[in-house]
């Protein structure tokens, strides 16, 4: 259940801070809807510009000092948005509606299966 001025308050904390926040704290915030979104999203693609940037041309270049870049983000993910924004940088275009109805219909029907064989 959102708890629409609890999520305003921290919307409104995030505008203030939004410069000094880091890539995980900003994978975290733009994840949750808040009115500030835009705000945060384009501060969070000015990041995963940044990580794209250490993404070699070649698969020659995944390399150890590739992965020990990657690993300096200490980071395990970029959340959803920050995911998004990394796979467009890729050419990934966003799935369409009918894929994501059909996504999340698997899913669903999966966890239910899943469920009913847990003792």
């Amino acid at each position: 259940v959102e708890n629409q001025p609890f999520l305003d308050a921290i919307s409104a904390a995030a505008i203030r801070s939004l410069d000094s926040y880091d890539l995980p704290a900003l994978s975290w915030l733009a994840d949750l809807g808040l009115s500030c979104s835009e705000d945060l999203e384009a501060r969070l693609d000015s990041h995963v510009a940044t990580v794209w940037a250490k993404f070699p041309d070649s698969l020659d270049g995944v390399d150890a000092n590739f992965q020990k870049a990657i690993r300096g983000l200490e980071l395990d993910n970029l959340g959803v948005v920050g995911s998004r924004l990394l796979l467009r940088r890729l050419g990934a275009e966003d799935a369409s509606s009918h894929f994501e109805e059909r996504a999340l219909h698997a899913i669903r029907k999966h966890r239910r299966e899943s469920f009913a064989c847990d003792p």
